[in-house]
């Protein structure tokens, strides 16, 4: 295309038709700019028809719209689709799931996944941007699990001191639950009327049936394991207390024992005895 054509020259570069009453002269076109005029002309209408040309276009002098229709024809079949290493034209989707390179996407599809992504849990904060907690455990099925260790105080470096007032207190106890607990005044649930360290042992396939052990917080050798095999059935635990070595069971409890003191004086039958040790031949040889 051709440079820009200079302007007619006047003063003010526009035409005038002049004035006889004022002896003002017409502005003169002089051949040299009617040819440029012309030559300009002729080199538009040259870009023009080769625009047509290009696109597969015959000038139609009845046509004042075939130039519009011949640059679209020439977007659409000499500009590309955009890809990720070439400009072009690009196709919109609001679609948040496509994994397509050339395909753009729309501010809806932007807002689904800014919103998806902000009811995601961001992986650094290792779920601290849980909104519900209690609601998670329970999706989790982890609920009863916390429980049950806050149940049983599993983990806790001090204990505070259960006061026991009835035996519903202890049946009331999770399997596998450990206090430090003690009488109420006046009460005498707990075979000790000392501060006792307490574990449930088991629980029945009852409401409420229980074992419980208790060791005594000030002599560790006293310990009882007690039964409350139905509730209410059983108003009260039976406890029954734990020989050791620091409570040994009465002499009559063990008729049929040995006595260390006798040194096997009180065998019913020393040749059995002996028998039964092995010692048969070598007693025979002495």
């Amino acid at each position: 295309m051709k440079p820009l054509m200079s302007p007619i020259n006047t003063p003010d570069q526009v035409f005038h038709d002049g004035d006889p009453s004022t002896g003002e002269l017409g502005t003169i076109c002089s051949a040299q700019w009617l040819n440029s005029v012309q030559e300009n002309i002729r080199n538009i209408q040259a870009e023009c028809l080769a625009i047509l040309k290009a696109t597969g276009f015959e000038a139609d002098s009845g046509n004042d719209g075939q130039l519009w229709e011949a640059i679209q024809t020439a977007i659409k079949s000499q500009v590309p689709a955009a890809t990720i290493t070439t400009a072009g034209i690009t196709q919109l989707s609001s679609s948040v799931t496509s994994d397509s390179e050339s395909i753009a996407a729309t501010l809806k599809a932007v807002k689904i996944a800014m919103d998806n992504a902000s009811a995601r849990l961001a992986k650094e904060r290792n779920l601290a941007d849980l909104t519900n907690i209690p609601l998670a455990l329970q999706n989790l099925t982890l609920a009863f699990i916390k429980k049950a260790v806050e149940d049983a105080q599993i983990g806790l470096h001090e204990q505070p001191v259960m006061w026991i007032n009835t035996a519903d207190d202890l049946s009331n106890l999770a399997a596998g639950a450990r206090r430090f607990a003690k009488n109420a005044d006046g009460v005498t649930v707990l075979p000790s009327a000392d501060y006792c360290y307490i574990e449930v042992l088991a629980k029945r396939d009852v409401a409420n049936g229980t074992c419980i052990q208790v060791i005594e917080f000030s002599n560790p050798g006293n310990q009882w394991v007690g039964t409350r095999n139905a509730a209410p059935v059983d108003a009260e635990f039976t406890w029954v207390r734990q020989y050791n070595e620091n409570y040994r069971p009465p002499l009559q409890a063990l008729p049929d024992s040995l006595l260390r003191g006798n040194n096997l004086s009180d065998l019913t039958n020393p040749t059995a005895g002996v028998r039964n040790l092995g010692l048969t031949d070598t007693v025979n040889r002495a």
